[in-house]
């Protein structure tokens, strides 16, 4: 799955226990009164100011909730998200914050998209989305804002005669009294991702493949893709360079078939050939002389390097099949195979002989 999650657990509770005032007691509570307050409070609460997120805080009795920060979901440059994805990301949503006894929720968007039109938030179909599931769960939304670079509003009010356009500034949530006394009290966070840090969304066309993917599971189950999933897996495991965004979704809708996820951790403390020849999902590539080629797949995996890597697990596959056979009638012995299947890292495979033979 490609969304990234951060809950914090109880606010309330870090407020009074875990943080102290000079002599070393516990201090008060924080006292919230208003949106500002909320506001100002949610990046203490994170440790960073959200870059590109939802923010959802629950409301107890008499208290703040659990709070969570999601990554927006993708979406193909100027189009709307797709409806599979914004259920999977609303249900993550409410999914966290029904573990707790909540009498309702609010919403911060953090976005640098620009809102022109009152009427018109950005981002606007995933706080419906989000707002609609939680009312389902029985956690109604009580406010919604969006947060900008400067200016911060609410999206429950377009009336701007009782809600100033453009909106409040951003500054005074990090100067005002909210933020002023949770500095007193040792709190700090960071500026989030440097410009540098923050990874460039795929095209929209690789976005879209990758979705199909992730909206169609059963695709993993053929044997060629399973293998050039395997393959994508296995320059992962075996190269130092951080993937791109797009690898990363890649990998994360693979881990929807339970034996490419068995297959990954056999990869991981083995080979990626090991894990492809000791699956039962690869057993018709073995058993039969299949001349197809495994399939490009979306994240940036080409269709020859999935095909090389089917041929040198065949062949090891092969090879090792031929020792397991052992010695045949006026031959001196087993002969091993030629060459051990070998990791791009250079680590050999280590293979058992059977009892009895020799080398």
């Amino acid at each position: 799955m490609d969304d990234i999650q951060h809950p914090v657990g109880q606010p309330a509770r870090r407020d009074s226990e875990g943080i102290r005032d000079a002599t070393g007691a516990p201090a008060d509570p924080i006292t919230i009164r208003s949106a500002e307050d909320i506001l100002a409070y949610v990046p203490h609460a994170l440790g960073e100011w959200p870059e590109e997120s939802l923010v959802a805080v629950g409301l107890g009795d008499g208290r703040l909730g659990p709070t969570l920060r999601i990554d927006l979901p993708a979406r193909p440059k100027g189009a709307p998200v797709r409806p599979a994805a914004l259920r999977r990301f609303s249900d993550t949503v409410a999914d966290y914050l029904t573990h707790d006894a909540l009498v309702g929720a609010v919403l911060a968007l953090y976005t640098r998209s620009a809102w022109t039109v009152p009427q018109s938030p950005p981002h606007r179909e995933v706080m419906d989305a989000v707002a609609a599931r939680l009312a389902e769960a029985g956690v109604p939304v009580l406010e919604a804002w969006v947060v900008g670079p400067e200016r911060w509003r609410t999206v429950t009010c377009a009336d701007t005669a009782c809600c100033p356009w453009p909106g409040e500034s951003v500054e005074a949530l990090r100067t005002g009294r909210i933020g002023a006394e949770m500095v007193y009290r040792g709190s700090s966070y960071g500026a989030g991702l440097p410009e540098a840090a923050r990874p460039e969304p795929p095209p929209a066309a690789v976005a879209a493949a990758l979705e199909a993917y992730v909206e169609d599971p059963g695709r993993w189950w053929d044997p060629l893709v399973f293998t050039a999933a395997l393959a994508a897996w296995d320059e992962v495991l075996s190269e130092p360079r951080v993937p791109d965004p797009a690898r990363v979704r890649l990998l994360a809708a693979t881990l929807m078939r339970p034996a490419l996820r068995d297959a990954v951790l056999v990869a991981s403390a083995a080979d990626a050939g090991t894990a492809w020849r000791g699956t039962a999902a690869t057993q018709g590539l073995r058993a039969e002389q299949i001349q197809a080629v495994p399939p490009a797949l979306p994240g940036g995996v080409p269709a020859a390097e999935a095909a090389a890597a089917l041929d040198s697990w065949s062949e090891a596959a092969a090879a090792l099949d031929s020792w397991s056979e052992g010695p045949r009638a006026g031959s001196a012995g087993p002969r091993p195979p030629p060459g051990p299947p070998q990791r791009r890292s250079g680590a050999p495979v280590r293979c058992r002989a059977r009892p009895g033979s020799s080398g």
